[in-house]
């Protein structure tokens, strides 16, 4: 899904809060989609952690390098035919964007960076890693031996990743 020229109205303010903050920062990426609306998503998933609030944050982006945030009542991701989703794996899901924001946290070098918050995922298929995964012996493998081909065919269907 390509960036439109539509500016929500938390993406609006999430800018004038950063150029006010810093000045003479960078901001990377781009926001994916409009608010309040559903789409069909392929991600990668990249992180996961706990808040003291009882709830987990999870971060995810597309083939584009947008990123995506979710809160989910849940420490792992599982898909419905119950395979869980690992650091890096790729995985198909319907959700509904939330809001446009600006993620300031740095993770050592990285830039602020345009972040998508979504709501209402309902996780579809598991992909796996178009790359593999290296045992502890540097030997690559894949814990889906058709993900390259399934993510491929994700992509060359126009996706919205």
């Amino acid at each position: 899904m390509a960036s439109t020229s539509y500016k929500s109205q938390s993406a609006d303010q999430a800018l004038r809060d950063f150029e006010t903050q810093y000045p003479d920062g960078n901001l990377v990426g781009n926001w994916v989609g409009k608010e309040k609306t559903r789409y069909d998503f392929v991600l990668k998933y990249i992180s996961g952690r706990s808040t003291s609030r009882g709830y987990f944050v999870h971060s995810f982006e597309d083939r584009s390098g947008n990123r995506f945030l979710a809160f989910l009542d849940c420490e792992t991701i599982m898909m419905p035919h119950g395979t869980s989703v690992e650091v890096n794996e790729c995985f198909t899901c319907k959700a509904t964007v939330n809001r446009h924001g600006i993620n300031t946290f740095k993770y050592g070098k990285v830039d602020p960076f345009k972040e998508t918050v979504l709501n209402r995922i309902k996780f579809k298929t598991w992909l796996g890693t178009p790359e593999g995964t290296k045992d502890s012996s540097g030997a690559k493998y894949y814990r889906n031996k058709d993900a390259p081909e399934l993510i491929a065919a994700h992509y060359a269907t126009g996706s919205s990743l």
